[in-house]
């Protein structure tokens, strides 16, 4: 084994992925798995590599490194040793199915909970007030990261995209008004602007100056919106409130994630949560335990139209349905 050494690690490593890639596993990248080899290769410091030094090297990171990463590099391992019985055939069975990836244990800490939109943009207005005896360049700074905010979270987006818009990438004579958005991944994307906020947009357009904002400062104004909540409220715990409260609200999953840069399937199982709102509606609606009658209305409004419907069909009924009344003649 000392063959996998110094200058053989370049080597080795292209070997390894692109026999990955060629059978099926492309996520896997030749900088991470050098990363990982350069690890491994120095805590086995010339020892001749076995299974027992396998199983070592996995309880060493559980101990020295969080559980995730842990899991990750033992992953890893476990791809390195199927290279060498299977391409290299220089072990005498798959070494990977004896060495057992950790557990990670679930988060000790609950899900962040969303705060409602009046409430953070309240909350917004309240961090970035100028105090009586704020310098007149903090007082600028401040409208800036206000106004900034309030566009924020009327968009959506990443951090970043939002940050590096420019004046150029803005179109206000479009039908309807619109912004070229540069999205993960390195692809631009038009994306319709808040028309409720086009005033403030077009006067920094006209000025040829967009936010001037710092990372850091947003970053502390959202300890202290944390601090008046009571609960940990992040920057990018917004562009997430956004995808939950437009589901909620009923707008179609895959023009949301079409709106937010996702695929309809990574908004489905990293960013939309099944949230207070969607659960008490299920339950409520749907419980047959449940007492209809001292519920509030908008819960009976979904069996009213069901009823309605059946009722429709049948021909000795006429059914007129309004906003707020439910007709039935016979």
């Amino acid at each position: 084994m000392q063959y996998f050494q110094g200058q053989y690690l370049d080597q080795l490593t292209q070997e390894c992925v692109q026999w990955y890639v060629l059978n099926g596993h492309p996520h896997l990248t030749i900088k991470n798995l050098k990363n990982f080899l350069g690890r491994f290769l120095i805590w086995l410091n010339g020892r001749e590599l076995t299974v027992k030094e396998c199983r070592e090297y996995v309880k060493y990171m559980q101990l020295r490194i969080k559980q995730s990463s842990a899991a990750s590099d033992t992953g890893r391992l476990q791809m390195f040793l199927k290279w060498l019985h299977y391409e290299k055939d220089l072990t005498e069975h798959d070494w990977s199915k004896d060495v057992r990836r950790p557990k990670q244990k679930g988060s000790q800490k609950p899900p962040e909970m969303l705060l409602a939109p009046e409430k953070l943009i309240e909350y917004i207005n309240q961090v970035t007030e100028p105090g009586e005896h704020d310098h007149a360049l903090h007082r600028v700074a401040k409208k800036e990261h206000r106004e900034f905010l309030h566009f924020y979270c009327r968009m959506g987006l990443r951090p970043n995209e939002a940050i590096k818009i420019k004046p150029e990438h803005v179109n206000l004579d479009g039908n309807p008004p619109s912004v070229m958005i540069l999205r993960k991944g390195g692809k631009w994307r038009s994306i319709g602007l808040p028309l409720d906020y086009l005033e403030p947009i077009r006067e920094r357009v006209n000025k040829g100056q967009w936010f001037k904002v710092s990372q850091t400062t947003l970053q502390r104004y959202m300890r202290q919106i944390s601090k008046l909540a009571g609960r940990e409220v992040k920057l990018y715990s917004i562009r997430k409130s956004v995808d939950t409260f437009m589901l909620d609200a009923g707008a179609p999953i895959m023009l949301a994630a079409e709106h937010q840069g996702h695929t309809v399937a990574i908004m489905q199982k990293d960013y939309v949560k099944f949230s207070a709102k969607q659960s008490s509606e299920v339950n409520n609606t749907y419980n047959p335990y449940i007492e209809r009658g001292k519920l509030p209305i908008e819960y009976m409004l979904p069996h009213i139209d069901q009823f309605a419907e059946k009722v429709k069909k049948h021909p000795k009924f006429k059914v007129e349905r309004n906003e707020n009344s439910l007709v039935i003649r016979w």
